[in-house]
């Protein structure tokens, strides 16, 4: 199994490295994620077959490039032409080892007689509540096998357990080389107008009235604060270049991708509390499973706060010293890497799919 000069230097020599690759089969259901973990899975020397978002939708490319590595080739192609993920092709099914089903319930559920003596594993995303929970719960007992992203969904009510917590994994080798040369305030939150309460809409709102502050994503086109979509290719620069980071987080989720995108870079984050963060005052979700605050040594590594005016000054203060954003982030980068790097998180694939 040939595995990246870049990746060995984290990989432990596991017995792993000298069997042949597995033939995972990947039913995704979000771009950027399949993006980051497809890749990862084949630079560890699998062959990956992915069904999700970012191979068959027909806007798919928006987030992500949808790089040829990311499709499927030769006969995998055939075997998966047309293929649904809630009905799975005998075909396909027979040549493969693992199943990695990505937070959706209907895949597994709706796939389980044919899939039951496969390993068969739910990879969650943030997204889980007690419902899910619970229709899962006849599978878990069956076999299936639950990868967490987040030791905080053990607060989810009706929490399956898990088989192992591995986190959302960035290169550090893409994201970096921070300037802060742009004095303002950003944000990446999809849908704004349509998520007030999941996304701390009116903190949002009240930081844009009163700072320099810039707010990317679809779906935000009535706000007068809104820059669009930031083509892939493009939002490196733009995670660069900006000052200072705000991250409202997106309940009832743990962290979000733009808020370790940001960190990761280098930008200093400001970022919202527990009691913001938790998913404790919406209809759908009542559970406490926010862990940005426990992530970030606030003063040193980001701030946090629940306090609307102290997110202002200290996004304020950002703005206007460039030295202490600068020392901020940089001691940011180092905490994300650490927890969120491929040098963590590629190892703990390793090691759980041979375990």
């Amino acid at each position: 199994m040939q595995i990246p000069h870049r990746l060995q230097r984290f990989l432990p020599k596991l017995p792993f490295q000298k069997k042949r690759p597995l033939h995972i089969l990947y039913l995704g259901v979000h771009e950027i994620l399949e993006f980051d973990e497809v890749r990862l899975l084949q630079n560890l020397g699998h062959q990956v077959i992915c069904l999700g978002n970012l191979t068959v939708r027909p806007n798919s490319g928006r987030f992500r490039p949808l790089l040829p590595q990311l499709l499927p080739q030769g006969e995998w192609a055939t075997l998966v032409r047309g293929a649904d993920r809630n009905s799975l092709p005998p075909a396909l099914l027979e040549r493969i080892d693992v199943i990695i089903a990505m937070h959706e319930p209907s895949y597994l559920l709706n796939n389980w007689p044919s899939i039951r003596r496969k390993r068969v594993i739910w990879r969650t995303i943030g997204q889980s509540v007690d419902f899910i929970e619970s229709a899962l719960r006849p599978l878990r007992k069956k076999g299936l096998q639950i990868v967490r992203y987040s030791p905080a969904e053990a607060r989810v009510p009706g929490y399956l357990g898990a088989d192992a917590i591995i986190r959302f994994a960035k290169d550090p080798e893409e994201y970096g080389g921070w300037t802060g040369s742009s004095p303002r305030a950003i944000s990446f939150i999809n849908n704004l107008p349509q998520r007030e309460i999941h996304c701390n809409g009116p903190i949002v709102r009240q930081l844009a009235a009163r700072l320099p502050f810039d707010l990317y994503g679809i779906g935000n086109e009535e706000l007068p604060f809104a820059r669009g979509l930031v083509p892939p290719e493009e939002q490196p620069q733009v995670l660069r270049s900006a000052r200072a980071y705000f991250s409202a987080n997106t309940q009832p989720a743990s962290y979000t991708l733009g808020f370790i995108e940001a960190w990761m870079t280098g930008i200093p984050v400001v970022a919202v509390g527990p009691a913001l963060g938790h998913a404790r005052h919406t209809p759908e979700y009542r559970q406490d499973t926010y862990e940005v605050h426990k992530l970030m040594e606030s003063g040193r590594q980001g701030y946090w706060s629940d306090d609307p005016a102290k997110l202002e000054s200290h996004l304020r203060s950002l703005l206007q010293d460039p030295g202490h954003a600068a020392a901020l982030g940089t001691a940011g980068r180092a905490r994300a890497i650490e927890l969120f790097g491929i040098g963590t998180i590629a190892p703990q694939w390793q090691a759980f799919l041979e375990s």
